[in-house]
């Protein structure tokens, strides 16, 4: 369905496309980083390795527990966005946020569970910087440093976990558009109308809120 209010992209967006990116890439990147690492590793195989069980989106920070069935799991986390967001053209909005990616890994001992949650982590890596529209749903994505640890908090500690983590920040190239939406507020806010009605001054068709994107660009709201 078109949205006639225009887009409207937030950091929970920017969440789930992560995920079902990575749920449709992931069995296929395990394969070719298994396939890179094996002869040298001679460690793991494409019958040893566990498929990723569970995809989820929370705030990193947070402890967890992780039921056995779950494992090894991929987490998502968006704290928002990492810059000031840039108008384009004709009011588009472009944005840019952050989206931590972190694999846990349970495996026979602590070396296994780094080893294992350090794989996932690099297939992530292959299927988000190797395919940077993230399936369609973004213009570009750049990372950062990884970082990894053994998962220390509450139950977990009694078991050999181990957590992979990367930052990547996503570029959307249109979260919302000053142009769109109605003038008055809505008589029915559950009945709108097909089109907006375009307001005109003189012969010269003016867009709806173009006063409001004008006034943001020169208040200095935008890059």
């Amino acid at each position: 369905m078109t949205a006639i209010f225009g887009p409207s992209i937030d950091s929970s967006d920017v969440e789930r496309a992560v995920q079902s990116h990575l749920e449709a890439w992931m069995p296929t990147q395990i394969a070719e980083i298994l396939r890179v690492k094996d002869p040298l590793e001679a460690r793991w195989t494409h019958t040893s390795i566990p498929a990723i069980r569970s995809y989820r989106v929370s705030h990193l920070a947070t402890p967890q527990k992780w039921p056995e069935d779950q494992l090894p799991t991929i987490v998502i986390g968006s704290f928002g966005e990492v810059r000031a967001p840039r108008l384009e053209e004709e009011g588009r909005v472009v944005a840019w946020y952050s989206a931590t990616v972190l694999c846990i890994a349970q495996g026979r001992d602590e070396e296994d569970s780094k080893e294992l949650s350090r794989l996932y982590a690099g297939a992530v890596r292959e299927a988000i910087m190797q395919h940077r529209d993230l399936s369609g749903f973004s213009n570009g994505v750049t990372m950062g440093p990884e970082s990894n640890s053994p998962v220390t908090k509450g139950v977990e500690a009694e078991r050999s976990l181990h957590g992979c983590a990367r930052p990547y920040v996503v570029e959307v190239e249109n979260v919302l558009d000053l142009d769109e939406g109605p003038n008055l507020p809505l008589p029915d806010p559950f009945d709108p109308p097909e089109a907006w009605p375009v307001g005109k001054t003189t012969s010269i068709e003016v867009r709806s809120g173009q006063d409001a994107v004008d006034e943001l660009r020169d208040n200095g709201h935008f890059d």
